[in-house]
């Protein structure tokens, strides 16, 4: 069941992708982007969805103070993960971010006694593999995609035309070398101008080498310090993607009643009012925010983000307590990139032969997880 459980949750958490997948394609190039805002509706969704579930349960506002936590972890995570993607490649932040599949499963293991076997070892080891080669894969088939997009729209007649009228430019005016020939011999007294002045002035070269190295110098330290600010900020979004998991399993584990919904609407109540602090922020009161809705899919993908972002975290959080830590978050990590390449070139973009093979050895991956 655990395999189960595991390849349900992913397939729902997957649409997430979709979502703001359509939106890139349908929304973004048609206007500014705001990502808080976005997500501010994608969990005031949540809020409303997870809180007519909640109904069905007793209330229990020690849940609700579990899921407050829950969602404190998953701000910083969705912070660092925009940021991470602002700066560094999609492909790379998401390999990182899924290698988070790590912290849960070892905490498994120290804090809550589960066992790994040999087999499953060999497993999450290829699925590392898989994951690698499916996000390199994807980053070259999107490089390429692009590259033909380049040659198809340049037509093969403009550099004909363009050939031909070089041809006949120089056929019909040859007398413009002779002009400047004769120009050359009336005047020769310039050049010798020039290189008197080139004479008498040579410390200007050596101040621009000096200034020209300064900048280059800086530069290099700015390149620098902003790689190590990514490189902090990926790898702390990374950790509170890993923490996320652990803590929704070790909470379940000291608060055994736990009412699992009412713990989701803690977690996107919480996550709503920070998106919706930091929207506003942003937004300077919200009076820009007219400019970052583009067109009618931001709403559309809002909110039906929204609704399958309740849907995916309810089959987390209530499935990752069922299964077996090192089936169930190896496959959730991996499974979304691996659906995410499949369907790429529905979105026009190419599918290279690099992806297909890390599909194939994440598929042997997920069959090895399981024994």
């Amino acid at each position: 069941m655990s395999l189960l459980y595991a390849i349900v949750t992913s397939v729902i958490l997957f649409g997430q992708g979709v979502g703001y997948k359509i939106y890139g394609v349908k929304g973004l190039p048609y206007g500014k982007s705001n990502d808080y805002l976005f997500n501010s509706i994608n969990f005031a969704v949540g809020v409303i969805v997870a809180g007519l579930l909640a109904l069905t349960e007793t209330f229990d506002i020690v849940s609700i103070l579990y899921g407050l936590g829950s969602g404190a972890i998953f701000c910083v995570m969705i912070l660092c993960y925009n940021k991470a993607l602002k700066v560094g490649n999609i492909a790379f932040v998401n390999f990182i971010m899924a290698l988070a599949f790590f912290i849960p499963l070892i905490g498994s293991v120290v804090f809550l006694g589960e066992t790994i076997s040999v087999l499953a070892y060999v497993g999450i080891a290829l699925s590392i593999v898989a994951s690698y080669i499916v996000c390199y894969g994807q980053g070259r088939g999107k490089k390429v995609s692009k590259d033909l997009a380049k040659a198809k729209s340049t037509p093969q007649a403009v550099s004909l035309v363009e050939s031909t009228m070089e041809i006949t430019q120089t056929e019909v005016k040859p007398e413009i070398s002779n002009i400047q020939d004769s120009q050359t011999e009336v005047k020769p007294e310039i050049s010798n101008i020039q290189d008197s002045q080139t004479e008498v002035k040579p410390e200007i070269t050596s101040v621009e080498d000096a200034q020209s190295a300064t900048v280059k110098s800086q530069s290099a330290k700015d390149k620098a310090k902003k790689n190590l600010i990514y490189a902090i900020i990926l790898i702390t979004g990374a950790v509170f993607n890993g923490f996320l998991s652990l803590y929704v399993k070790l909470t379940y584990k000291a608060y055994p009643s736990m009412q699992q919904l009412q713990f989701l609407l803690g977690t996107f109540l919480l996550s709503f009012i920070a998106m919706l602090v930091v929207s506003c922020i942003t937004t300077k009161g919200f009076t820009l925010a007219k400019q970052f809705i583009p067109n009618k899919w931001f709403f559309i993908c809002s909110i039906g983000v929204g609704i399958v972002t309740v849907f995916g975290n309810c089959c987390f959080q209530i499935f990752s307590v069922k299964a077996d830590a090192s089936i169930f978050y190896p496959i959730t990590s991996a499974i979304p990139m691996f659906l995410a390449a499949i369907i790429s070139p529905l979105f026009k973009e190419k599918l290279s032969k690099l992806t297909l093979l890390g599909i194939g050895i994440g598929i042997l991956a997920i069959v090895l997880v399981n024994f």
